[in-house]
């Protein structure tokens, strides 16, 4: 609905009207056109955009402006840049919003004519445009809505996220990044152009990337990709991640799997279309295929408010970031791969304001603010099923003539979901190198990989609270609910690392699930590896206080970290409470400085008898826990169904992980290390009280009203309240009036 209270008062402003059946030759100053079609709205934003600036050039304006925009699919051939001179005021701004009671969608794509019939219900059409390559195509719509590409296995809605995989049988030679081994039975008939056909692979707990097929071996098993791209000797990142077995896969664009209603496919080298379309009920216009990769540009423009539209169907590609900013964290963009793009840019934006909207099936990422962005509010927006990231702010160290990162951002009550469609290592909020934004009251679910992630922030201090996020890491490892990253591993000094950390605080985090292949080759649930918040890469001095994790691999994991304090959260039915670890094989220099870490005043509650409180690892099995901890007490632990009490130290079983992890890609100073796999040994926890951690702490039943339904008030006879725990408002968490799209 249009914004008439909070925009601006619609009273007093100057108004214009967009409509599908408008024209850019009328006034624009009607909402519908006029019996005799001589005057009327708008056909285009750009128009409307165009007639302000002969307003502000006429003598600048004297009133709040407001572009209403009539219901409808509007076709965008160019993205709408909205720049400096387009920039309204705080007495005076400007604001592109939906009509009372519509909604208005911004497509970045074309419609596609022209159909024939090919075979049974299977159509066909020319297009031109896909032979001369000159987009990235990977999606197709029909009445609005994403369609499958033909893919082997076959896409099995009634278990999207875990049915429909194939999986290797391992590399075509040990290490090989080119080629595998499938397995036998995998593919039940030969193409006839296996080259126009694409590999999508989930490569571990590296994310996903698209390959396209270079040729196949049909008799010896193996399909050879191509990798676009330059690559440096950066492992993981900058090289391309070997095959290993069991790795899941799919192949998407060959005709011969084009088996079910809703696929489509694209022969590239014809220049040729195929769709069957779920619908008998076909008709001409009703398939569109992205050509735009940005929809709405805010280039240095000030006090400018977008509300109530849809964006959907833009292009996608390889990279999930711009290139040319830091903070990426493992994020990193591959040099020489097509960048993604993003619905919504904004770079040198200032007050304004990103409201109400519907980020829909976007290929890449929703909104994007790169590079300085001083007090936006992006607030009460719906993202779903995007390519990529959910919304992303990132920039660079750079100060002049302005700082040159994201500042003072807010980003509140937005619902976010079913992000990384085509690439699963992302996150449903992404912060890079960027200081000073509040992350608030959202509500992330049912996002492959983060639902947060900082980044490697090299300022520091980004507020992460009151957002309830549920169904994270779906299909990922060595993941959790909120990550971070601090600096680069190659620029990492003791001085570089001593900075502000972020504050983490009274956010509800469920369901982290993780996922693995089993024994049968089926994927399924593991949440071993996940967790709820994620101190990585010498992430420093950062407050975590008042969280409520429930069902997660770990509740905290700190990692090279130091000065980190975790104080007065809940975890819930997690295989341990905290995982302290001091993994340097990749900054060697930097051994030791995981110190000062603080957990206390914590509630940890397990339903059954299981894992250890702690688990304490260290690579080269040096640093005593005294080391990496500086207090650990006044916390209460509870097993409902009974069981010892333990933590379990493990003085490095990474030795395997360094075979794959080879010391040719990683660096020679690898080489250097001892190979400890020792194993975990279980500490007592009577023989942990007695090293000086946990002397006050107790074992007792915190007394929650009702954690089966996530309800972990307490009750007023706690006996968390004799370790000094501060209740935590429950009642803040989430999303503030968000109507409907709150579940």
């Amino acid at each position: 609905e249009a914004r008439s209270d909070e925009l601006v008062s619609q009273v007093d402003s100057l108004k214009l009207y967009v409509a599908t059946d408008g024209d850019d030759g009328w006034s624009g100053k009607l909402a519908a056109p006029n019996p005799g079609k001589t005057d009327g709205p708008f056909a285009t934003l750009a128009r409307a955009r165009d007639a302000i600036r002969e307003l502000i050039a006429e003598g600048g304006l004297d009133s709040p402006v407001t572009v209403l925009v009539r219901g409808g699919n509007y076709y965008l051939d160019k993205t709408l840049v909205l720049g400096a001179q387009d920039s309204g005021s705080r007495d005076h701004p400007i604001s592109y919003s939906a009509y009372t009671g519509e909604t208005p969608v911004l497509s970045g794509g074309a419609k596609l004519d022209g159909w024939q019939p090919h075979e049974g219900r299977i159509l066909k059409c020319r297009f031109s445009e896909a032979k001369r390559d000159l987009w990235k195509y990977r999606q197709l719509f029909f009445r609005g809505r994403r369609q499958v590409r033909a893919r082997r296995p076959n896409f099995q809605p009634e278990n999207s996220l875990y049915g429909g995989w194939a999986f290797m049988e391992g590399p075509a030679e040990e290490g090989s990044s080119t080629a595998f081994r499938f397995r036998p039975g995998t593919f039940d008939r030969r193409w006839d152009k296996p080259a126009e056909g694409e590999v999508y692979v989930c490569a571990g707990k590296y994310g996903s990337y698209t390959l396209p097929i270079r040729s196949i071996d049909w008799e010896n098993r193996i399909i050879t990709v191509a990798h676009s791209g330059r690559h440096f000797d950066r492992y993981p990142w900058f090289r391309p991640i070997p095959f290993f077995p069991d790795d899941r896969f799919l192949v998407e664009n060959v005709l011969e799997e084009l088996d079910q209603p809703g696929e489509w496919c694209l022969d590239g080298e014809e220049g040729t279309l195929y769709f069957w379309p779920p619908d008998e009920l076909f008709k001409e216009g009703e398939v569109v295929v992205p050509v735009l990769d940005c929809l709405i540009d805010l280039r240095d423009a000030r006090w400018i408010n977008i509300s109530g539209f849809t964006f959907t169907e833009t292009t996608t590609g390889d990279n999930m970031h711009r290139d040319g900013q830091e903070g990426y964290g493992a994020m990193f963009p591959m040099p020489g791969r097509e960048y993604c793009g993003e619905a919504l840019h904004m770079r040198g934006a200032e007050h304004c304001r990103i409201e109400n909207n519907h980020f829909r099936e976007v290929g890449g990422n929703a909104i994007y603010l790169e590079d300085y962005n001083s007090r936006n509010l992006i607030r009460n927006n719906e993202i779903s099923y995007a390519g990529k990231n959910g919304i992303c702010l990132l920039g660079s160290k750079y100060f002049h003539p302005v700082p040159r990162h994201p500042i003072f951002n807010q980003v509140e009550d937005n619902y976010i979901h079913h992000c990384g469609v085509f690439d699963n290592y992302c996150a449903g909020i992404f912060l890079g190198l960027s200081q000073g934004n509040v992350l608030a009251h959202n509500l992330i679910e049912y996002v492959p990989h983060h639902a947060i992630n900082l980044g490697g922030s090299g300022f520091g201090r980004n507020i992460v609270e009151f957002n309830k996020i549920r169904h994270t890491s779906l299909e990922m490892q060595d993941s959790a609910a909120i990550n971070m990253w601090m600096e680069d591993p190659d620029s990492h000094s003791e001085k570089e690392a001593e900075r502000s950390g972020h504050i983490i605080r009274h956010n509800l985090i469920a369901d982290v699930r993780g996922c693995a292949v089993d024994e049968t080759l089926d994927l399924v649930p593991s949440p071993s590896g996940v967790g709820g918040i994620y101190l990585d890469g010498f992430a420093s001095n950062c407050f975590v206080y008042g969280n409520i994790i429930a069902r997660s691999g770990y509740g905290f994991l700190v990692n090279l970290g130091k000065n980190n304090i975790i104080e007065n959260n809940v975890i819930v039915d997690s295989e341990c409470a905290v995982r302290y670890m001091a993994f340097h094989s990749y900054a060697p220099h930097m051994y030791g400085f995981t110190t000062g870490n603080r957990f206390c005043r914590n509630i940890v509650r397990r339903s059954s008898a299981g894992g250890p409180l702690y688990r304490l690892v260290d690579s080269r099995g040096e640093l005593p826990a005294d080391r990496m901890i500086e207090q650990s007490d006044h916390n209460l632990f509870f097993s409902h169904d009974g069981g010892e009490y333990t933590v379990e130290e493990n003085l490095g079983d990474f030795g395997k992980r360094r075979e794959i992890v080879r010391p040719e890609q990683a660096g020679d100073e690898q080489q250097d290390y001892p190979e400890f796999d020792a194993g975990p040994r279980a500490v007592a926890l009577a023989e942990w009280q007695k090293r000086g951690f946990d002397t006050h702490s107790i074992t007792a039943d915190p007394l929650f009203e009702d954690p089966e339904q996530d309800n972990y008030r307490l009750a007023p006879d706690s006996p968390a309240f004799k370790i000094g725990f501060l209740p935590i408002d429950i009642d803040q968490i989430g999303r503030r009036d968000a109507g409907p799209k709150q579940q």
